[in-house]
């Protein structure tokens, strides 16, 4: 039986990452949110591809070509990498850690090649630098495998957990076994031609994983964009409402809904123009988002009006959270195009719900919607700039009315 040709693997090595970098980079184009990390995932593969070839092609030329350009380009690849992983979360690689990697790696090179250095140190400098990867690459896909559920996150994981374990073998080969010769890019050794091999069906598992996973990311963003509304970015009414029923759905905890409604907007509107009222309800929006907690909903109900719903809340801290909004938008005026501010308010109207036996129809939306509605009516028949609880009174009626209405049909 033929033996494996060493220097054939790394030309297939080269054209899979060179397929694979193309095919990434491509794909990036379609991934709406997040094809810069399919851009940097393409960029680590291309590069890796590249190293491949210089090393194939290293008899005919020089040995430092090889030795020095293709190791640094295995260098620059699990930087490229990680820095696609860290961008699909929406973070940045951190300079210290790039910094790091390129002196493990490069520095051992350099040294190797020029301060007659001996070969082991470049090929345990790049080992490092590859062990680096694995770690924080592996660490964050496994948190974010956990949290997403993702597949593909899992996928990423184990390619990351066996890229440890062979840079892993290839040290102890290096420093306990046949020493450097073994371990050359294009050595006729078992070790040599295994890695090889394995790094080639790495980087198609990898390639494949990680492009999943962005579009599995770009979708999320896709339907949450659909979701928003253009002007404010806060959820649509149809969005609002669709997630409020699935919360009350299965929800026993007390809640607070809150109706909102920016005061005199038509007098805003007819003295200052629509642009300027639209840049007050951008202005409300942001307002509202900040002093919202991390689990509420907020939803443009229509024109100039807001809801929120405060999961988890009780009647004090919904009151509280009322007349900080109310508070916060007397306290900051709206900048609008000319630069002036604009003062503006806000009124509020809220009800507090608790599940009961024998009484949950108060968890119903329309119920909740219309007692906050009533409440804030009566604050603006109040004078407005004010917070305002449903009276129990408005509320009996309520519950009593929708009680004989079909789930989801408002009054």
């Amino acid at each position: 039986m033929q033996a494996i040709d060493p220097a054939t693997l790394m030309l297939a090595a080269a054209m899979t990452g060179f397929l694979s970098g193309a095919f990434s980079l491509m794909a990036a184009k379609a991934f709406a949110g997040v094809g810069a990390s399919a851009r940097d995932w393409g960029h680590g593969t291309l590069t890796l591809g590249c190293a491949a070839l210089l090393w194939f092609l290293t008899p005919p030329l020089p040995h430092w070509v090889g030795f020095v350009l293709g190791n640094s380009m295995v260098v620059l690849t699990p930087v490229f990498l990680l820095r696609a992983i860290y961008c699909y979360e929406g973070d940045r690689l951190h300079k210290t850690t790039t910094s790091l990697m390129l002196a493990l790696g490069l520095g051992s090179i350099f040294s190797a090649q020029w301060a007659e250095a001996p070969t082991t140190l470049a090929v345990a400098g790049i080992a490092l630098a590859h062990l680096m990867f694995s770690v924080l690459g592996g660490w964050r896909l496994y948190w974010q495998g956990r949290r997403s559920g993702s597949v593909y996150c899992l996928v990423i994981f184990m390619v990351l957990v066996i890229v440890g374990l062979a840079t892993l073998a290839r040290l102890m080969v290096l420093l306990f076994g046949e020493g450097a010769a073994a371990v050359a890019p294009v050595a006729n050794s078992k070790t040599q031609i295994a890695a090889i091999a394995v790094i080639t069906l790495l980087v198609i598992a990898g390639t494949f994983g990680f492009l999943g996973m962005v579009a599995e990311r770009s979708r999320a963003l896709i339907l949450e964009n659909a979701n928003r509304d253009a002007l404010t970015g806060v959820l649509t009414r149809g969005a609002f409402y669709e997630q409020a029923e699935r919360l009350l759905s299965k929800t026993e905890a007390p809640l607070v809904l809150l109706m909102l409604d920016i005061d005199h907007f038509k007098r805003i509107n007819d003295t200052h123009g629509h642009p300027t009222g639209d840049a007050v309800i951008r202005h409300a929006a942001r307002l509202i988002q900040r002093n919202s907690r991390t689990n509420d909903l907020v939803g443009r109900y229509g024109g100039e009006e807001f809801c929120v719903l405060l999961p988890s809340c009780g009647l004090v801290e919904g009151r509280r959270i009322a007349e900080r909004f109310v508070q916060e938008a007397a306290q900051q005026p709206a900048r609008v195009a000319s630069g002036e501010p604009l003062p503006w308010t806000l009124s509020v109207g809220y009800v507090a719900a608790v599940k009961t036996e024998g009484k949950n129809e108060l968890f119903r939306l329309d119920t909740l919607i219309a007692a906050a509605d009533a409440a804030l009516y009566e604050a603006k028949r109040q004078g407005r700039n004010r917070a305002i609880q449903a009276s129990q009174a408005e509320l009996d009626s309520l519950v009593r009315q929708h009680a004989r209405l079909p789930a989801g049909q408002q009054a």
